[in-house]
């Protein structure tokens, strides 16, 4: 049984009244004596009382230092921590993950001891794995190949990011997530109660289905079907679609609808099918509009589609449409240094361009009184073309000029 110090005075106290109140005959101790013992004995308590006493204060001193030091570890793990994942959901498909700082595997193995008791096994099993993938990344952009490096960050966005949220951010929309109000919405319970340990502060709600902008616009949408609805900042819709960047057609869409820069429209099976344009990389341009089937165009209207007049009888052939759909190289160029037959005339002599014709199961339907010339038309609206067909004249040494 312990007792307080005050306890013991008491009962020293009375153990000595109790010595000195019996006969003197009987008592070993003469009243000095007895005077001596009781304050030796006092003195003893006395000290180690205050021996106690001190390191209790240490222990407390101690104990007081090792929670600021399990603190500021927390801190600075937090921050370094949080600004990496920051860093990666707000711009996953970009360089920006040359940011994510490469010293997180330093900064825990020197703070582990101080904070690995905050933690449960699963929680701290993540942390390491959050902390390997993110000293990863920075690895690899620090040896300048910032595109691996994204590639990296991208196939392990799942272990930070709900499910639901991962096909976006790698999808060619990812860039609205720069928008996105708050980065921590996104993550995965297991994160979120991570960076809630570290920053011994609550988290903002998690986002459940639904995304806001910085502005409080509606960014993104996950439905129960598993479509994904993105919208741009003029609250637009940039796609309704099942995201898929293993998708068949190359465009990251499944299925649905989708805005992307060579096609908008309809998609099933990851190709174009339905109703939906086509344009140009280079300038954007239609190219066709209307109804798709099996990533090709079906019923529609095909634009600006180059045609060549056969000089002995007259008939036109379609070649290709003028503004090229996956390249930045000119379509008419190719052609022209490909033929074999060019004769000392003007180099463009023969070639006409339509600006709509109607397609329909792969007939072409059209009236040739609407051609236009193509050395007109580049002259007006593709100057640049028409500079490097005079250069390929000088080439060959023909004037365009020449009938």
């Amino acid at each position: 049984m312990e007792l307080s110090f005050i306890e013991l005075m008491e009962n020293t106290s009375l153990w000595l009244l109790a010595l000195t109140a019996a006969p003197n005959k009987d008592n070993a101790f003469s009243a000095e004596g007895v005077a001596s013992l009781i304050v030796a004995i006092l003195t003893l308590v006395a000290t180690v009382f205050i021996a106690v006493f001190v390191y209790a204060l240490q222990q407390k001193d101690a104990q007081k230092a090792t929670e600021k030091q399990k603190a500021g570890a927390k801190k600075i793990l937090f921050t370094e921590l949080s600004s990496g994942l920051e860093t990666v959901i707000h711009a996953p498909r970009s360089g920006g993950v040359g940011d994510v700082s490469g010293q997180l595997s330093l900064l825990l193995i020197a703070y582990l001891p101080y904070i690995q008791e905050s933690f449960e096994p699963e929680q701290l099993h993540h942390l390491l794995q959050l902390v390997e993938v993110m000293s990863g990344t920075a690895k690899q952009a620090a040896s300048e190949d910032t595109a691996a490096a994204a590639e990296y960050i991208q196939g392990q966005m799942g272990l930070f990011v709900e499910e639901r949220f991962v096909p976006a951010m790698r999808s060619q929309y990812a860039e609205q997530f720069l928008r996105l109000d708050d980065y921590r919405r996104v993550l995965t319970p297991l994160t979120r109660s991570i960076l809630k340990i570290l920053s011994g502060e609550p988290l903002p709600p998690a986002a459940g289905n639904r995304l806001t902008a910085i502005d409080g616009a509606l960014l993104l949408e996950v439905d129960p079907n598993g479509y994904t609805k993105i919208y741009d900042t003029t609250g637009n819709p940039l796609c309704n679609a099942l995201l898929d960047t293993d998708a068949v057609g190359g465009y990251g869409i499944e299925a649905g609808w989708a805005k992307t820069k060579l096609y908008v429209g309809d998609f099933q099976g990851g190709k174009r099918h339905g109703q939906g344009c086509s344009y140009s990389l280079w300038g954007h341009h239609k190219i066709f509009d209307g109804k798709w089937e099996d990533d090709k165009p079906k019923t529609g209207t095909l634009f600006h589609l180059v045609f060549e007049k056969d000089s002995c009888d007259g008939k036109y052939k379609d070649l290709f449409p003028y503004w090229d759909t996956h390249t930045l190289s000119h379509q008419v160029t190719d052609y022209l240094t490909r033929r074999d037959d060019l004769l000392p005339t003007q180099i463009l002599a023969g070639l006409f361009i339509a600006e709509k014709v109607w397609v329909e199961n792969e007939d072409l339907f059209y009236d040739t009184d609407t051609f236009c010339p193509l050395s007109d038309f580049m002259e007006k609206h593709d100057p640049d073309g028409f500079s490097r067909v005079r250069k390929l004249n000088d080439i060959f040494g023909y004037d365009e000029e020449s009938e």
